[in-house]
């Protein structure tokens, strides 16, 4: 739950996030950077090269992405999380109360 908490807090430095494209989004222009390498190696050189607005819009666009299902998933674990903590608890002191029930009756009978 704590990892999932980080997550949510943190989304871009999360492991989670991490797709194919391996584009960093720290920061735009660490990711303008990869964008461009990534140009220089496809088929020998582009023959489009976008803007810096593009490539804005690029960096915006992924980095929403990848915030959202960072935080769905971390949402996520969440509230399993905390489900089960509660199933755990419920179960815990059914059998407490069973087990006192159990040693209290034993006591009486002997």
């Amino acid at each position: 739950m704590i990892d999932a908490a980080m997550d949510y807090q943190d989304p871009l430095h999360s492991q989670q996030w991490r797709r194919s494209s391996d584009r960093s989004l720290a920061s735009f222009e660490t990711y303008k950077l990869d964008v461009l390498r990534s140009l220089d190696t496809a088929e020998g050189g582009a023959a489009w090269v976008p803007s810096e607005a593009e490539i804005r819009a690029m960096y915006e666009a992924e980095s929403d992405d990848a915030i959202a299902k960072v935080r769905s998933s971390a949402s996520k674990r969440i509230v399993i999380d905390v489900v089960l903590i509660l199933i755990s608890a419920a179960l815990f002191r059914v059998h407490w109360r069973w087990v006192r029930a159990l040693s209290g009756s034993g006591e009486e009978a002997g």
